[in-house]
């Protein structure tokens, strides 16, 4: 009977062995989710900026910003130095662009919420095809 026991305790021990290093080698750890907070977050402020009907340099610039310091992390959270994902970094670099086209429509509403959406579709497209 102690020999069942300490069976069932063993593979007990090594599935929350187990489950803890899958935990520790998922991509992008703590950089990963803090530079998807950070994007997560101005993206929303720009989004209730736009809604309210603030379309102005003083409102939506410092989220513009922001986004565009955060979007050149995404490819160190998520990859490695010698890890090589050309549609990956193509969603990056999409990303960075269509924060920068955002840029000069500052000022004008309607271009400012076709900018956002674009900048929204983009995070959407990499969300569909990477995070699981």
């Amino acid at each position: 009977m102690r020999v069942i026991g300490f069976i069932a305790l063993g593979f007990f021990i090594g599935l929350l062995a187990g489950a803890w290093a899958l935990k520790a080698l998922s991509a992008g750890g703590e950089f990963g989710r803090g530079v998807m907070a950070l994007k997560a977050h101005h993206n929303g402020q720009l989004r209730d900026e736009l809604l309210a009907g603030r379309c102005d340099a003083a409102a939506l610039s410092p989220h513009l910003e922001a986004l565009a310091v955060v979007a050149r992390d995404i490819e160190p959270a998520f990859l490695g130095p010698d890890q090589s994902d050309a549609t990956f970094r193509q969603y990056a670099e999409q990303m960075r662009e269509r924060i920068a086209a955002a840029t000069p429509a500052l000022g004008d509403c309607a271009r400012m919420k076709e900018a956002a959406g674009a900048i929204s579709d983009g995070c959407k497209a990499c969300h569909r095809d990477y995070k699981s």
